[in-house]
């Protein structure tokens, strides 16, 4: 859920999917621009549970993630990092890596644990990278339907980027680089 762990270690908003039931929980918010936010976070729960309910961790909160900050303008989506890509490159131009072992080998514990930042923006960012390529779809579907491939769909964002998972962590660490410099 976005917000997460806040300091107060109160959530901001909270989906849940069981049997038979499916509810959203957004509490109050006095800036309108952010409970809408924090409201396409949790929809894109609700409606990626409904059509893949086995979807890695990872892909549903880096979707949510994505569709919490994402634009219209001209009739197109546009995706906004908001402060994941800051974040991130500070850590890369301090010598820091983004392994993509962290979003792909996430579990729902890391993404509500204390230390949660990290992989929202890694999943975040991730999900961005094929999408810039017009790979999100077709990576989606194929994980969707059961054709994804090595941890958690590690192995077909890795082939549908035309790159080995090596080959793939460098080029996303240098399209990481390049949205710093006003790419997007």
């Amino acid at each position: 859920a976005v917000g997460g762990a806040a300091s107060n270690n109160l959530r901001s908003g909270y989906h849940f999917s069981g049997p038979g039931v499916s509810f959203i929980l957004i509490n109050y918010h006095d800036n309108y621009a952010a409970g809408l936010s924090i409201y396409a976070h949790e929809l894109t729960h609700a409606l990626v549970k409904m059509e893949y309910p086995t979807a890695p961790i990872w892909l549903n909160e880096g979707l949510a993630t994505m569709f919490e900050t994402c634009k219209v303008e001209g009739g197109q989506l546009r995706y906004v990092f908001g402060g994941s890509l800051a974040r991130v490159q500070r850590q890369l131009q301090g010598g820091g890596v983004l392994p993509l072992s962290r979003p792909f080998a996430s579990t729902s514990k890391d993404f509500s644990g204390v230390d949660y930042v990290p992989y929202y923006d890694a999943a975040e960012l991730l999900l961005c990278y094929p999408h810039s390529r017009n790979l999100l779809i077709p990576m989606y579907t194929e994980m969707r339907e059961g054709r994804g491939k090595g941890v958690n769909g590690s192995e077909t964002v890795a082939r549908l980027a035309g790159r080995t998972l090596e080959g793939l962590e460098q080029d996303w660490h240098n399209w990481l680089k390049e949205q710093g410099r006003g790419r997007r």
